[in-house]
């Protein structure tokens, strides 16, 4: 029996996002790690006007920052909803709604859209959206960071090749 082998097309990558607000979080605490646990598109006219949803856990060994940053998302403008689901030290975890989408998009939405995987969570720390996805072809990473450049501004980016077995391990 002969092996087949296609590589996977890694991007590793992290943004400054515009119009983004949970960088924007990011930005104005950047001790704080924030890891977006899971995150959903909405159509707002089916969603009472709400474009997204997620679960964020907010991380810090500082809860003074912990509590100021799930206050940030209260106060927003483009945050309807906020309700924390789970709180211990050092860790809360809070679903929300937006009722805005950012004028750049959402990266979700680029690397969808660029027929890119996601792997791993999507991590906000130190003021900037950091991403691992693959692809089937490199020139789909290169069509995601070209878009990805009109959205924000790209502090790093490392491609590389490896085997689709790899997300086994």
């Amino acid at each position: 029996s002969g092996r087949i082998y296609m590589p996977m097309y890694t991007l590793e990558f992290g943004i400054v996002h515009q119009d983004c607000v949970v960088n924007e979080l990011s930005r104005e605490y950047p001790n704080v790690k924030i890891v977006c646990l899971g995150g959903i598109v909405l159509d707002p006219n089916l969603s009472d006007g709400h474009t997204a949803e997620e679960i964020l856990a907010i991380e810090s060994s500082n809860e003074t920052e912990i509590l100021d940053s799930i206050q940030f998302l209260k106060d927003h403008d483009q945050i309807s909803e906020i309700s924390i689901i789970e709180k211990t030290t050092g860790k809360t975890i809070v679903r929300l709604l937006a009722s805005a989408v950012p004028v750049t998009g959402y990266c979700s939405e680029a690397v969808r859209k660029n027929r890119c995987y996601p792997l791993g969570l999507e991590i906000q720390k130190g003021g900037v959206e950091r991403w691992l996805v693959g692809s089937y072809e490199s020139n789909q990473l290169d069509s995601l960071l070209k878009q990805l450049s009109n959205m924000g501004e790209i502090k790093y980016k490392n491609v590389s090749k490896t085997k689709w077995s790899d997300l086994l391990h």
